[in-house]
């Protein structure tokens, strides 16, 4: 069967985005994805985003390119944004994912705004697979094999995890790693026992009150340029931990920076760009 897809990128973490009909359900195997995610043997992206429209709802499925799902993606979210604005004039709508919604807004200034909503500690969300006392220093509670074995001149200055509707740790540091060591820490600590279903890992630096260095690690997808929902995480806890207090925090990251913005009601807003690349078909 021949399935059209498109090409985009978002802080050059990018996507290979398909508009389903339910005939083509069955061909979204993991072994499928697999091969379309692959960058010698399919069109390549670190992510796929499966979706099809009902009326002000884009409902979507995220997969890794190991073929594992995830919940939410907030780089492929954007790039939806810019998708729906492109070929179906929807400049707001809501993606509804793993039985949670996101608005999307597509800006006048041709940005792209997620609120991914209100980040929780809850255990269940995260993920956990035993009950922790602080989500903020977990670092106290379990051997996480972090700090001087794998940073050499790092001080860790906390651990925390929090779902942001996918599972995050991020580890605040006085220097972010090298990407080795990110590739190296994140893919331990990605498999950790304590996450069942594994999670996303960032290490992040505080420069100012509104600014904050981040490289991360993707469960399922390995380094990237840029993590969207990890810069969401990373704000949050850095502000719960009292590293930060502005309600206005810019994260940047190899791909370049999201803007992140904390709402009255304290809803967790994301604002960048996003690109389509290019269009194409595959043959499953």
């Amino acid at each position: 069967m021949i399935v059209n897809f498109h090409k985009m990128q978002a802080l050059g973490n990018d996507f290979v985005i398909i508009e389903r009909n339910y005939s083509e359900e069955k061909l979204f195997t993991k072994e499928s994805i697999v091969t379309i995610s692959h960058r010698l043997y399919g069109v390549g992206c670190d992510q796929m985003a499966v979706f099809y429209r009902e009326n002000c709802f884009v409902h979507s499925s995220f997969f890794n390119n190991d073929g594992s799902e995830a919940e939410i993606c907030g780089n492929a979210s954007r790039c939806l944004g810019k998708l729906m604005k492109r070929f179906y004039g929807m400049q707001r709508f809501t993606i509804a994912a793993a039985g949670k919604d996101y608005d999307v807004l597509v800006n006048n200034d041709d940005t792209v705004s997620v609120n991914i909503g209100h980040p929780s500690f809850n255990g269940e969300s995260i993920g956990l697979s035993k009950k922790i006392a602080d989500p903020l220093n977990l670092s106290l509670e379990y051997d996480l094999q972090i700090g001087e074995n794998f940073f050499p001149g790092c001080c860790v200055d906390g651990v925390a995890c929090v779902s942001v509707g996918n599972p995050h740790l991020v580890m605040f540091l006085d220097e972010v790693p090298s990407l080795e060591n990110v590739a190296k820490t994140g893919r331990i600590l990605s498999s950790h026992a304590l996450f069942s279903n594994g999670v996303n890992v960032s290490f992040a630096k505080v420069i100012s009150d509104n600014l904050i260095e981040q490289s991360s690690f993707e469960r399922g997808s390995g380094l990237t340029m840029a993590c969207g929902s990890g810069a969401c995480a990373t704000a949050f806890l850095a502000r719960e931990c009292g590293l930060i207090s502005a309600r206005n925090v810019i994260v940047q990251q190899r791909g370049g920076n999201l803007s992140i913005v904390f709402e009255d009601d304290e809803s967790v807003m994301q604002t960048g760009q996003a690109f389509y690349v290019f269009s194409g078909t595959l043959e499953l």
